[in-house]
């Protein structure tokens, strides 16, 4: 897959929604400054929201199923499978004939937490033989480890997307709220231990780009500070953890939109550019999310016009996360940067961390924006 690959307007319509998106916000300002002879900052977004890097097993494990054909219901299963279809059906405040199992798998969990890590919590290092089981209510997938006998039960954060789609679950507890995102479909939301609300995508073109994700993608568990993550997806490339990070946020911007019922654009909003003036007459802008999605725009004619969007690379979000771990949020002030030529860049960044970039990380920053600007084009 070529990561920098220009979206397929067909695939992904970011067209019509992304200029409606975007001009209501933060091109508005922008397009007055095309069409004036002073410069204008681009508008400053609220903070961001998107997790920081995990590593894949560090707290959930990935399993894979059971081969075709090989063991649904281990022997001595019975108590196991009973104990947890009794535990969920009590979480889901359902009739334990409601629900009904779909596989029983032996395996050896790594920790006396059953390869559930929740947060704060020390496991003991040492080798517990149980289950991994998955059972189904309400048309919805979940799965409990177990040990043994049953008497030991733990469940996976949210729910399993089948065949393939995204679950995303925030909190625990009371506050527990999980998010079941698919191709297609309307997303299903509420409470984890109750029956949940379905709500289309607020935007449209967010299922073209779970398709993007699902169609190039291979399955990956990920727990971040967010929130759970169990991606399905049928693609063949193992996302690194900077992918795993993108398809994260992409998920955090998603249950945002829900949340809120509606959309802004600065949900997720890394880093906005803005180049301006020039003897070439430029008036030219790239918005770059933590999802790794990219949309160039040019203003040149006195309106908002989209000439491309691309997915950053690998590489590309390393270098992005790298940046926004490392600095603070800062905005490249024009008034300090115009060039001979009149040309002004302007650019906002949104960094999680309080160290100040440099005067040299700022304009390594304003390069690489300007950059997908040019490759997105």
């Amino acid at each position: 897959m070529n990561d920098n690959k220009l979206i397929n307007k067909n695939l992904h319509p970011f067209g019509k929604s992304i200029q409606i998106f975007l001009t209501l916000t933060l091109m508005a300002t922008l397009l007055t400054a095309c069409m004036q002879t002073t410069g204008t900052s681009i508008p400053a977004a609220t903070e961001p929201s998107y997790p920081p890097p995990v590593e894949m097993g560090t707290d959930v494990p990935s399993y894979p199923p059971p081969a075709e054909g090989g063991t649904r219901m281990p022997d001595d299963s019975g108590p196991a499978i009973v104990a947890a279809t009794g535990a969920l059906a009590k979480q889901l405040g359902i009739s334990a004939d409601s629900v009904q199992l779909i596989f029983a798998q032996s395996i050896q969990w790594p920790d006396s937490c059953l390869g559930v890590t929740p947060s704060g919590v020390m496991c003991a290092m040492h080798v517990v033989d149980g289950y991994r089981i998955q059972l189904s209510a309400d048309n919805m997938t979940y799965e409990m480890h177990t040990n043994l006998d049953g008497s030991q039960i733990v469940r996976v954060p949210g729910i399993i997307p089948t065949p393939v789609g995204l679950g995303f679950t925030i909190g625990s507890g009371a506050q527990c709220q999980t998010f079941l995102i698919k191709e297609n479909q309307d997303v299903l939301h509420g409470s984890c231990d109750k029956p949940m609300d379905t709500t289309p995508f607020i935007e449209a073109f967010r299922n073209s780009e779970l398709e993007y994700y699902i169609t190039n993608y291979n399955s990956f568990a990920l727990n971040t500070p967010n929130g759970f993550v169990n991606f399905i997806a049928k693609g063949d490339i193992d996302p690194t953890p900077s992918q795993q990070r993108s398809i994260a946020a992409w998920a955090d911007m998603v249950a945002n939109e829900i949340t809120a019922g509606r959309s802004s654009a600065s949900n997720g909003l890394v880093i906005g550019w803005h180049r301006e003036g020039g003897l070439a007459g430029f008036c030219d802008d790239v918005i770059i999310y933590a999802s790794g999605s990219a949309t160039a725009t040019t203003c040149k004619s006195g309106r908002a016009e989209e000439v491309g969007q691309i997915w950053l690379s690998g590489e590309q979000l390393d270098q992005l996360y790298e940046w926004v771990d490392n600095f603070a949020r800062f905005e490249y002030n024009p008034k300090t940067n115009a060039t001979a030529d009149a040309m002004t860049i302007e650019l906002i960044f949104e960094g999680q961390s309080k160290n100040s970039a440099s005067q040299e990380d700022q304009e390594a920053i304003a390069s690489f924006a300007q950059s997908i600007y040019t490759q997105a084009k």
